[in-house]
């Protein structure tokens, strides 16, 4: 479902008229522009076809850089506070508690990571609906998430489109999408909104909505969220009918950048022609603690076999 949620935001681009070169040509302000330009170049010795022509095209091009000048000065605190999330921060330990329900049944799972741990064994399951894992569940519920990080490291991360979240991707989105920025107490929050989109044969998508709530006075990032409406993929093969997601961050450490502290999503679709009832996902995480990463831990070898003398020699 990421891939296609990205091919779908990327192929957003192809909208006929990016949001921000929408200028009305009726507003009050325009025409006085024009006219302003147009009485300017018939001084100048141009026809009043042309000049009235000249000044529309010059007004228009004028609005628009100003409109995208605009939209990136609103945008530059979303982009410093996706900056800060950026820096490195070492590697951390967390607890992670995930509840799962469909159609009102829950299943919860609670399980470990620790990144000091070869990959193999980075991830340590606690629980499942309050039982301890036997050997082979462990076994198999540590294959799966190895496997899910190898696809992560081999595979550009599809939600990368969905969620912006450097400076040169927000500043497109600045651009591309229907864009809202309002203020209320404590918080700003910056909302980017995609219409009907498709990719013939390949996806369609009915509306999108990203948002970003950002505290005024510290300039952090608090939430995120995503919702979308009517995606469909590969002929119907995966249909998503709605789609909710969020992300909210907290001070779960001193003097660090704040902290995932739970995600919530909620969907009903259906994948491969069966639906998937109506799916609520709470994951929480907990405790968090840095750790030393593994791969940053000096690497022991066995060097040649020596004879070494423990007794000291004899006079």
């Amino acid at each position: 479902m990421g891939a296609a949620l990205g091919l779908l935001l990327l192929a957003g681009c192809t909208t006929p008229v990016p949001s921000y070169r929408q200028v009305d040509q009726d507003a009050p302000d325009f025409k006085a522009a024009v006219g302003t330009e147009a009485v300017r170049l018939l001084a100048a010795g141009q026809s009043a076809r042309r000049a009235e022509r000249t000044a529309v095209e010059q007004v228009t091009a004028q609005f628009i850089a100003a409109e995208a000048k605009r939209r990136t000065e609103l945008v530059a605190p979303l982009v410093r506070a996706l900056g800060a999330r950026e820096q490195p921060q070492g590697c951390w330990a967390y607890t992670l508690t995930s509840i799962i329900t469909t159609d009102g049944k829950p299943t919860e799972e609670i399980a470990t990571f620790d990144p000091s741990r070869s990959e193999d064994g980075q991830w340590t399951l606690v629980s499942r609906d309050g039982r301890p894992p036997d050997e082979k569940t462990q076994a198999k519920f540590r294959e799966k998430k190895q496997s899910e990080a190898k696809k992560r490291k081999e595979t550009p991360n599809p939600l990368a489109d969905i969620f912006p979240n450097d400076r040169q991707r927000m500043e497109k989105a600045a651009l591309l999408d229907q864009m809202d920025v309002t203020t209320a107490t404590g918080t700003t929050t910056f909302a980017f909104k995609q219409g009907k989109i498709s990719v013939p044969l390949l996806a369609s998508m009915d509306s999108a909505r990203i948002a970003y709530e950002v505290e005024n006075d510290t300039g952090i990032l608090r939430r995120q969220t995503l919702g979308l409406t009517g995606l469909s993929v590969l002929a119907g093969s995966l249909k998503i009918d709605h789609l909710e997601f969020a992300i909210h961050y907290a001070d779960m450490v001193p003097e660090q950048p704040p902290f995932a502290a739970d995600i919530k999503a909620s969907f009903r679709g259906r994948l491969l022609f069966k639906s998937t009832g109506e799916v609520a996902v709470k994951m929480t995480f907990s405790d968090y603690h840095q750790v030393e990463c593994h791969e940053d831990r000096p690497a022991v070898k066995m060097g040649p076999l020596e004879v070494i003398e423990l007794l000291p020699p004899t006079p």
